[in-house]
């Protein structure tokens, strides 16, 4: 059902911007709360149809993180990584206080691609 809601203007809870991204993005509780440590801290302070503003160490990498989050599709995050980006990834799942099922794929792609 995550594909359905995700960038769902009309059934967010809220509208998050990313300083850095010229864009909306439509944010809901129940796909964000459970997954996120920081999202659980903000979505605590702000109400229905309120706008989030937040800084991110990785603006661009933002986004496909935010549909793995409503999705779970881990083979389309996977795809999306390459020896440019990343650690811009990882710095973003970190700081969101993702866990351990989008790392595990930040871990693959290094364990499978970057060479040491």
């Amino acid at each position: 059902m995550g594909s359905i809601y995700f960038q769902d203007k009309f059934s967010a809870y809220a509208e998050l911007r990313i300083k850095g991204i010229d864009k909306s993005f439509w944010i809901h509780r129940e796909y964000l709360e459970l997954q996120s440590i920081f999202f659980n801290q903000v979505l605590e302070q702000v109400g229905q149809g309120d706008i989030i503003l937040i800084s991110l160490p990785s603006p661009a990498t933002f986004e496909p993180i935010l549909e793995f989050l409503y999705t779970g599709n881990d083979d389309k995050l996977y795809d999306l990584l390459d020896l440019d980006n990343y650690y811009d990834f990882w710095q973003n799942i970190d700081y969101l206080g993702l866990g351990n099922d989008v790392r595990a794929i930040i871990f693959s792609f290094i364990q499978n691609e970057v060479e040491i």
